[in-house]
């Protein structure tokens, strides 16, 4: 007999394409954020929602990856401008400067230095 892995069980849960809460994933495993990180890796495509209760998130499977190194398929009700996007771009923060890890133009590290001494 063959066991289920928790990543199958979390994504048998959402292959239904509704929104599941946090609570049903922790039934399932109380890891379930690092669950969800592996299916990202493979090329799932998730989306997440806020819910009234700030402590709870909703999430559901969006796409399928085609073939490993695909990054995933559209399917039917799915938000394709939402998947042809890929990785976001860095957003520049409140200080207007790139996130962490992502280059910094020289005439912002010299703007910025005078308002950190």
């Amino acid at each position: 007999m063959a066991t289920v892995t928790q990543k199958e069980r979390i994504l048998q849960l959402l292959s239904d394409g509704d929104y599941h809460s946090t609570l049903e994933l922790h039934a399932i495993c109380w890891r379930y954020g690092a669950r969800l990180w592996d299916l990202r890796q493979e090329g799932h495509a998730l989306e997440k929602r806020r819910t009234a209760d700030p402590a709870i998130e909703e999430w559901r499977l969006l796409g399928v990856p085609e073939s490993p190194g695909s990054r995933w398929k559209v399917g039917p009700g799915t938000a394709r401008h939402r998947l042809d996007r890929g990785r976001r771009p860095a957003r520049p923060c409140a200080s207007g400067s790139a996130r962490v890890g992502q280059p910094v133009p020289a005439e912002d590290i010299t703007a910025t230095q005078g308002r950190l001494l």
